[in-house]
């Protein structure tokens, strides 16, 4: 089932919404990319580290861009945007801090314990792909009913999502709650291709629709040279 407090996903590691999540305790994992989603202590001022910045122990070398945070952030109802970010102006040191929420573990005695369980499938993302496949069984009314519960959840309020939406607005609907929803989770990329809007986007794809490797795999050498008869893929054979 859903939580009804979105930060309760990531709070709670053994809530009923979670499907398939790896699960790390203390000294079982202790580092990992959620820690480029979080502020250098060393450059908090002391009294704001964990009051509200949430620090790590190195360099922060993941964010959102200006127009990712402006789509997470463009409904003030919208309770997913704290736990997707959140921003600080640290007046000691003159300087704004921005950080992810998700999987942040827990802080201990000076110290970073990255022991949040990792989320791989959650009921969110069944709902979604529920109205993923009813769109393309042309079930309009149920795709929006679907969509509309976890719009439900996030912005506090029933049929969101009006009845009467086309089709083609309805895709891009759930491409916007997916963004939304699993900011930092490491799905968009595959939601992208899925639903067919990947070189619309990802910027550095646009116009490039002709490379045929673009979102594909390069085959091995080392497979071609054992087997000459697979070909590699179109793209790679320059």
């Amino acid at each position: 089932s859903l939580e009804e407090d979105f930060g309760n996903i990531f709070y709670n590691e053994l809530g009923n919404e979670i499907i398939f999540a790896w699960s790390y305790i203390q000294d079982e994992y202790t580092g990992g990319y959620p820690g480029d989603y979080l502020v250098p202590s060393q450059y908090v001022s002391v009294e704001a580290i964990e009051n509200p910045v949430k620090v790590g122990s190195h360099q922060q070398w993941c964010f959102y861009t200006e127009d990712y945070k402006t789509l997470l952030s463009e409904n003030k109802e919208d309770q997913r945007t704290i736990v997707s970010f959140e921003t600080y102006f640290d007046e000691p040191k003159n300087a704004t801090f921005q950080w992810i929420n998700k999987f942040a573990g827990t802080w201990t005695n000076g110290t970073r314990i990255f022991d949040s369980d990792i989320i791989v499938y959650r009921y969110a993302d069944a709902i979604l792909f529920d109205a993923e496949i009813k769109l393309a069984k042309n079930d309009m009314t149920g795709a929006i009913a679907s969509l509309n519960k976890i719009a439900e959840r996030a912005y506090g309020k029933k049929n969101f999502y009006p009845s009467s939406m086309a089709a083609n607005d309805l895709n891009e609907a759930i491409v916007t709650e997916r963004m939304k929803e699993f900011a930092a989770e490491g799905k968009l990329w595959w939601d992208f291709i899925r639903l067919g809007v990947v070189f619309k986007k990802s910027p550095y794809l646009v116009g490039r629709e002709n490379e045929l490797n673009i979102l594909l795999w390069p085959v091995a050498q080392a497979s071609i040279n054992k087997n000459p008869n697979i070909i590699q893929t179109p793209g790679y054979d320059e």
